[in-house]
């Protein structure tokens, strides 16, 4: 990956994402071909996942985004220092007193 470029979210959490009703319109997806049970990335288009196996895979800052802006969740990208190595976290607090925050590695 270029440096450059902004990290797309993973298979797992675009699954997360549209369970959760995300439903911006995206440059890339993943497709799930269940009668070859293979994934393929797509990029380059507009997607929006109208299809059961298509997730949209939005970059992860696109994906906190839409936690403020729609769910009203507070969520950021953060390091912490780990030994001698920094470690990169997504931040996460729901704006209602009542939820726990958490903490997520950025790899989970």
């Amino acid at each position: 990956m270029n440096n450059k470029e902004l990290q797309l979210v993973t298979y797992e959490q675009a699954k997360r994402l549209k369970e959760a009703g995300f439903d911006w319109i995206t440059e890339h997806a993943y497709i799930f071909y269940n009668d070859t049970d293979s994934l393929k990335l797509y990029g380059g288009y507009m997607y929006y996942s109208y299809e059961k196996n298509w997730f949209q895979a939005p970059s992860v800052c696109l994906a906190l985004k839409w936690f403020r802006d729609v769910k009203y969740i507070y969520a950021e990208i953060t390091m912490q220092l780990q030994g001698a190595d920094w470690e990169f976290y997504y931040y996460v607090n729901p704006v209602m007193p009542d939820k726990p925050e958490c903490v997520y590695k950025s790899y989970e």
